[in-house]
């Protein structure tokens, strides 16, 4: 199994190979999806390859962020840049992107990031087909739906993330930053909203819980689990951090080293390697849905590291000199946190450690020590470890300068004839360089091999180091330094180019069934449609007779109950199947029995949210409808799915006015998001069961108890919503509402608009459309715009105001 380590910049790059990664992933300054990390320039990623590469080692950079139309000449010029440099891999996200790479750049080697959302072995398939050879699959798959894929799509590599921090939403389904901050995780910027504070609302009501962090998950650490991903013939282990320090990079690397190298040697368990990763950082550790039932995923006490236990406080003076009784070890240098019953946190640098009187640089367990904090700590709190001065020290010195790779030396002098000089490595690459002059016989000083010793291990500038050194030289001899010199510089040039060459990734193959798409015609749509999305079967009526065209009925019946077979059948004896189509999840795991596509096949049309349902959906189905979960974000994006036989797309939520304008010769197979309370989070984990239900399996199900919201410290609530596959749905505060951007949607040609209705009553929705009928009847009669009446009329659903979403704003 690889080990993947992160590097956010060149320092943490080398503590990842100094500490035993197989490869590392880097960004670069663009196109990243951790742009707040220093990030390589082009020449630190040249750097870069050619050290991983010179120590077999590998490099993928990341290029896992949604394109905007004016980025695609910059983007595969740099993709071009990266192919040149020998980069071992690129990891994408942008499925319009990942079309133009096999076009333009076909030999590069491709990487699915985890921002695909990719969580079944129908999207491994989708992907195989057209290009990835690995996919970073989302970190929500279980152990049994790993094997699953494995079994399914055996083709493709799966890279699984075994260590670090978690989102609470599937990656690539969270708009949580992107609507409420103006800063998009799909772009490399989210500000991480889920490590704030929210209290839990109930029908109205707060609920008193112990702790505020709602939405924050702890760390994952699969470590104990890495003989069962063997098992499962995972091809890479990823550790997340490319945010982090240096030391962080170099601990925790060195910490899974470890514990691969020991269970491929039939070892014990590395207890110690483990125990270090609770010191460099945790908000504790969880299995998560790896192994579903084995505890909470969430850490609602604190968003931030919370160290190690080290004691208790005993009492505390005045001045802040606070007695704490040791439950391990503390040394001279170490950072800590006193965990207090209400307000900040102190915390102290053990800088001068008082035992009986007397300054030492370590106190053990057992022992009372004093310590002084910067704030008021009670008798009884906890005190715990959050900077390790031994472990930090140890992580940065293993990082301290570069790797030399060991060479030997033959220099062969013959007088009247050029010095040869040959370099060997361990891996039997030689090379050999000649000096421009001629040995010429000793007029005064002649060589000697220590000498020679010392002009040629002269490497510094170079990455290798001499060992052994063999001269074969007949009489005394003379060959002026500079030449030695240059030789010198020649054959470590030489050998370093003969390796990098060799260690070039080749060019990647086709696959047998890869798929290439045509894009067909665009339909004739001249006639509005406003298209709703709902949940429950009974409302369908209601929403068709106040004006939608079409109704997408969730099949798990998000926000609602999932409906049932004679639901639907019925709806079809009704007549409305033409204008019913039923909206396939977006999430729907492997493990997951619920009989969705058979249900959708009683239509003739279907929503699909997810890749791997696209095939299915073009054999089972006349009409295939394309939801935003797919984050059709630019013009190829939007080209790959119509090629795919896609009939409508539904394009993203964060495309401004200005995009969706540069979109608009397409405006024909295209949905607009107009109107409602869009979704912010898409998880797997659920806030009520880690909160109300402590973790505890089988769930109870509290959500069918109650109106459930999250409320922020500024006093906004966000209601949450459920399906019947136990998801957890956040929503958008605001609804969104583009009434008085209609006429302009309407003269790009815009003719398909999408109402969102997860979170509103039936009442309210019919109101809503109502309002949006008679807007789009005064369009299609050319009648003026009644923009202030129809703005009016949907305030007064809701008076706490609207949102404007991405319309003007955007996320470039």
């Amino acid at each position: 199994m690889e080990l993947l380590a992160p590097a956010g910049d060149f320092e943490s790059f080398l503590a990842a190979i100094h500490n035993g990664a197989d490869a590392v992933y880097v960004g670069g300054q663009s196109f990243s999806a951790r742009q707040s990390a220093k990030n390589f320039d082009d020449d630190a990623l040249k750097r870069a390859v050619e050290y991983a590469h010179l120590h077999k080692r590998k490099v993928l950079v990341t290029v896992n962020t949604l394109i905007d139309e004016r980025e695609f000449g910059p983007c595969l010029d740099y993709l071009f840049k990266l192919q040149e440099m020998g980069a071992d891999a690129v990891i994408v996200q942008d499925s319009g992107l990942i079309q133009a790479i096999t076009r333009e750049l076909p030999g590069l080697h491709l990487h699915g990031s985890t921002q695909m959302s990719a969580h079944g072995a129908d999207d491994l398939q989708f992907w195989q087909r057209r290009g990835i050879e690995r996919m970073v699959v989302a970190r929500e798959c279980s152990q049994e739906e790993l094997a699953l894929m494995r079994e399914r799509c055996p083709q493709m590599e799966l890279e699984v993330f075994v260590h670090g921090a978690l989102c609470f939403s599937y990656s690539g389904q969270c708009l949580f930053s992107s609507l409420v901050g103006g800063r998009s995780g799909n772009r490399g910027r989210c500000a991480q909203p889920c490590r704030l504070a929210y209290t839990l609302w109930r029908d109205g009501r707060p609920v008193d819980l112990p702790g505020r962090y709602l939405l924050s998950p702890a760390d994952l650490c699969l470590m104990e689990r890495l003989p069962v991903l063997k098992e499962l013939g995972v091809a890479a282990l990823k550790i997340e951090g490319r945010m982090k320090r240096p030391e962080y990079v170099a601990a925790v690397t060195a910490a899974y080293r470890q514990a691969i190298d020991s269970i491929d040697a039939g070892g014990e368990f590395p207890a110690a390697a483990r125990e270090s990763l609770n010191e460099v950082f945790n908000r504790g550790f969880t299995a998560a849905h790896f192994a579903p039932g084995t505890g909470a995923v969430l850490s609602i006490m604190r968003p931030n590291h919370r160290g190690v236990l080290v004691g208790r406080a005993i009492s505390q003076r005045p001045d802040g000199e606070t007695a704490v009784k040791l439950s391990r070890e503390l040394n001279a240098g170490d950072g800590l946190t006193a965990w207090v019953k209400s307000g900040r946190s102190p915390g102290a640098t053990a800088v001068n450690i008082k035992r009986d009187g007397a300054v030492v640089d370590t106190a053990w367990a057992g022992e009372t020590v004093s310590l002084w904090f910067d704030g008021r700590v009670g008798a009884g709190d906890r005190v715990f470890r959050t900077y390790n001065q031994p472990l930090m020290t140890r992580a940065q010195e293993s990082f301290s300068g570069d790797i030399k790779l060991p060479v030997d030396a033959q220099a062969v002098l013959r007088a009247g004839q050029p010095l040869e000089l040959i370099f060997s490595d361990r891996e039997g690459h030689t090379a050999r360089a000649h000096s421009d002059l001629p040995v010429e016989v000793a007029k005064q000083q002649a060589l000697s091999e220590p000498v020679l010793r010392e002009k040629l291990q002269r490497l510094g500038q170079t990455p290798f180091e001499l060992k052994a050194l063999r001269v074969d030289m007949e009489g005394e001899l003379m060959l002026p330094f500079s030449e030695l010199n240059e030789v010198r510089r020649q054959a470590a040039e030489l050998l370093k180019q003969q390796i990098l060459t060799e260690r070039k990734p080749r060019p990647r193959m086709k696959a047998d069934d890869a798929v290439e798409c045509d894009i067909p015609a665009l339909p004739d749509c001249a006639a509005p449609e406003l298209r709703v999305s709902w949940g429950d079967a009974a409302g369908v009526a209601a929403l068709l007779e106040a004006g939608a065209d079409k109704v997408y009925l969730h099949l798990n019946g998000l926000g609602s109950r999932a409906p049932a077979r004679r639901e639907l059948k019925e709806i079809i004896a009704q007549g409305w199947g033409v204008r019913v189509i039923p909206l396939l999840p977006s999430l729907h795991e492997d493990s997951c029995t619920r009989p969705y596509r058979e249900a959708a096949e009683l239509f003739t049309q279907v929503m699909v949210g997810r890749w791997g349902d696209i095939e299915w959906a073009k054999a089972a189905m006349e009409q295939v409808n394309a939801d935003y979960t797919l984050n059709t974000f630019n013009r190829l994006a939007l080209r790959r799915l119509l090629g795919e036989g896609v009939y409508n797309v539904c394009l993203s939520p964060e495309l401004n006015i200005k995009q969706l304008e540069g979109l608009k010769d397409y405006a024909p197979a295209c949905e607009v998001m107009v109107h409602g309370p869009l979704t912010l989070m898409r998880s797997r984990g659920c806030v009520l069961r880690d909160t109300l239900e402590a973790g505890q399996r089988p769930c109870r199900r509290p959500c069918r108890g109650g109106d459930y919201a999250l409320r922020d410290e500024k006093g906004y609530n966000f209601p949450l919503r459920f399906d019947a596959d136990c998801h957890c749905y956040l929503l958008n505060s605001r609804h969104l509402n583009l009434i008085a951007e209609l006429p302009e949607l309407w003269a790009m040609g815009y003719r398909r608009y999408r109402l969102e209705g997860a979170g509103c009553s039936a009442d309210e929705l019919c109101a809503v459309l109502r309002v949006y009928r008679r807007a789009v009847d005064a369009l299609s009669a050319k009648q003026a715009y009644p923009a202030e009446a129809l703005t009016k009329e949907l305030a007064k659903l809701h008076p706490e105001g609207y949102t404007k979403g991405h319309c003007f704003r955007g996320v470039i």
